[in-house]
């Protein structure tokens, strides 16, 4: 059964929105919990850096890809099962 939201023209923003956030969250919670003290680790030594890195992980995962997109049919059906020349 399809998602009934996916019809929606703001569901992929919204999708990708939410993730951002939830990835935001999640980093900054890793630098809260485990992060590195010492400042000899560059990326979870810094809670905004921690905080916006996990950010564009987490768009990177609901980011649409170009595959997502139907492909164009061909103008000729014929046109794609001939292997060359006659």
């Amino acid at each position: 059964m399809k998602n009934p939201w996916a019809k929606k023209r703001w569901w992929p923003v919204a999708k990708v929105v939410l993730t951002t956030l939830a990835g935001g969250l999640a980093g900054y919670l890793y630098w809260a919990k485990i992060g590195c003290t010492s400042g000899g680790c560059p990326i979870t030594s810094d809670p905004w850096v921690t905080t916006g890195f996990g950010a564009l992980m987490g768009a990177s995962l609901a980011w649409p890809s170009s595959q997502d997109k139907p492909e164009p049919e061909t103008a000729d059906p014929r046109a794609a099962d001939q292997d060359g020349p006659p």
